[in-house]
């Protein structure tokens, strides 16, 4: 999967910081907290699922739909500034506010599905239909943090499998070596087991 080049740094950094920009002051993030919430969006808003298939078509706009915030009128967006996936992020205790919001949208659909014609025009075409919950599906990670395909048995992430055989190729070519051109303390240090 290729994206083509790599967009510039920092075109990229000005996007984030763009998309960051604007909010309410008490909206502010650490580090870490904006890491969780990138975490957070990969793993439930299907960006993960999205990659694995490639269906990822602009890495620059998925950054930036990761790490924005949700307004109040996204599906997902809350009033409070304080809330990141329905829980506190200076307490990590449940959002008070998240609850009306959810009432007043099911209230919206009750009302909108109850409203004098909606039968006669069809209602399922008028409503919005609300996708089921998705199985969760959490992605393995190699040593190095990066994912592993689903679909892999392996333990290492491409890249990592790419260094890890071209080092025992690189083995396997001084220990030949050794055997064929070396000293017996370089075939003990080459062709033994290693000492750690």
């Amino acid at each position: 999967m290729s994206y083509g080049p790599l967009p510039d740094v920092p075109t990229l950094s000005q996007a984030i910081l763009d998309a960051l920009d604007g909010d309410v002051p008490a909206a502010d993030r650490t580090t870490a907290q904006l890491g969780a919430r990138i975490e957070q969006r990969w793993r439930d808003h299907g960006w993960a699922d999205k990659f694995y298939t490639g269906a990822i078509t602009s890495p620059v706009g998925a950054a930036i739909d990761m790490v924005r915030p949700l307004k109040g009128s996204d599906r997902y967006g809350c009033a409070n500034p304080r809330c990141d996936a329905g829980k506190d992020v200076d307490t990590g205790r449940p959002c008070l506010v998240c609850p009306e919001r959810i009432a007043a949208r099911k209230a919206a659909r009750r009302q909108a599905a109850a409203a004098p014609g909606a039968e006669a025009a069809g209602s399922t075409a008028s409503t919005p239909t609300v996708p089921g919950p998705r199985e969760h599906r959490p992605f393995r990670e190699c040593p190095c943090r990066e994912p592993i395909p689903k679909t892999s048995d392996d333990t290492l992430c491409p890249a990592c499998r790419r260094a890890a055989d071209e080092a025992e190729q690189d083995r396997q070519i001084r220990e030949q070596l050794a055997r064929q051109y070396g000293t017996p303390e370089q075939v003990a240090a080459y062709c033994g087991e290693p000492p750690f």
